[in-house]
């Protein structure tokens, strides 16, 4: 797992998530209800104007590496639902 921070990382897991649950697109909006964020926090991680914390930055990073982690992410934030 990498530690270097990039917007590209953000959008990397948003589509390592869609591949996972076979979907063709995945908004910024449904992703980030998924993960709990604000889809204005989403598109500003993705675009660069913010960097996102440490926590949240290990969140995508394991996306990335096992984009079935949204399934306990979703647990853990209570929104289990299929979306």
């Amino acid at each position: 797992m990498t530690d270097t921070w990039t917007p590209m990382a953000a959008r990397k897991a948003r589509r390592k998530v869609a591949e996972h649950l076979e979907v063709k697109t995945l908004t910024q909006e449904r992703f980030g209800a998924m993960i709990g964020a604000h889809r204005n926090t989403i598109q500003a991680w993705e675009s660069g104007r913010r960097v996102p914390e440490g926590g949240w930055q290990f969140i995508f990073f394991k996306l990335i590496e096992d984009p079935s982690f949204i399934d306990e992410v979703r647990r853990l934030i209570g929104n289990g639902k299929t979306t």
